[in-house]
């Protein structure tokens, strides 16, 4: 059976690393954002080096709750804690841990863009001067016009 004092260091440990982790995405974001590719080496490689920790926090909090509390959490802290101090740290890390997936969301969406203007000068370039969302004429039909000419032979 878990003690109070295990499942409360490991909280306190899983909130530290989820502040981490925040503060890494946004590093991430101001690098993405100012296309500086050290910068983002190095957010990239720290987020990829905090990642087996939190596995192994979870893996050891999983350990140390009975099977049974993996169904609801919350309510198993409150019987392991009455004064309520391990869920309000659960529930912190659980705020933390979205913000994380909301900073991480936001970063693939930087990055998606990149992708999707990269691919669209690619396609100028090459002559395609076709994008993938085409124009639309006073009817709203839609029309996906190649014309133009490599830019090379230009």
């Amino acid at each position: 059976m878990a003690n109070r004092e295990q499942v409360a260091r490991l909280l306190d440990e899983g909130l530290t690393l989820a502040r981490s982790l925040l503060d890494v995405l946004q590093a991430e974001r101001k690098a993405l954002e100012a296309n500086n590719t050290r910068a983002l080496q190095q957010a990239v490689a720290e987020k990829e080096a905090l990642f087996p920790r939190m596995q192994a926090l979870e893996q050891a909090l999983g350990a140390t709750l009975p099977p049974s509390a993996r169904l609801d959490i919350p309510q198993t802290l409150s019987r392991l804690d009455p004064s309520g101090e391990l869920a309000a740290r659960y529930h912190a890390l659980a705020e933390e841990l979205q913000r994380c997936a909301r900073e991480n969301r936001v970063n693939g969406g930087i990055v998606e863009l990149g992708q999707r203007y990269l691919q669209e000068s690619l396609s100028i370039l090459r002559g395609n001067l076709q994008t993938g969302e085409g124009t639309y004429d006073p009817c709203g039909k839609l029309h996906n016009e190649a014309g133009g000419h490599l830019l090379s032979k230009a």
